[in-house]
């Protein structure tokens, strides 16, 4: 991926909805449960309606072969689908990391000014107040930190 300052921007706006939907999946994990379990599944396709070639009530060995097959199919798409939800999250989680780290190695107005706009969500106008800057004072560090940042970013990716 081409990291630029468009990207970097880009990242830094984000950060919010990155850190909104490492939450959800974070919740999605620790609170997982399958679709069905095994028992539903075999229940549902032993005990089923009768198709005339099996009398009602009685059990063929491909039926018991097709659950069971069924069952494990069903059980791997579950652990699949859980590992999907864990991998979204470490990716989400080591993006965030990644920029927080970097936005840490700033000099420490730029790494305020980042984390206060774009990591806490506070209005520029905002931030500079509370930084007893003035607002041109603010964008101009602002600008300087995204060109430090996208450097940074940019000689990382190139190794």
């Amino acid at each position: 991926m081409k990291i630029n300052k468009v990207y970097v921007l880009h990242m830094l706006e984000s950060y919010r909805d990155m850190a909104r939907q490492a939450a959800q999946l974070a919740f999605e994990i620790q609170n997982y449960l399958p679709n069905a379990t095994d028992t539903d599944i075999i229940d549902t396709m032993t005990f089923g309606q009768s198709t005339g070639i099996v009398s009602k009530g009685r059990v063929s060995n491909k039926t018991e072969v097709i659950a069971l097959s069924y069952s494990e199919r069903k059980e791997a798409l579950n652990i699949k689908e859980l590992r999907d939800l864990q991998n979204d999250l470490q990716t989400v989680s080591t993006q965030m990391s990644r920029l927080r780290y970097y936005i840490s190695l700033l000099d420490k107005r730029q790494a305020e000014i980042l984390t206060l706009v774009y990591v806490d969500g506070v209005l520029p106008v905002d931030a500079a107040g509370q930084l007893g800057f003035a607002r041109s004072t603010l964008y101009r560090n602002r600008d300087t930190a995204i060109d430090i940042l996208t450097e940074m970013l940019q000689r990382i990716s190139s190794n």
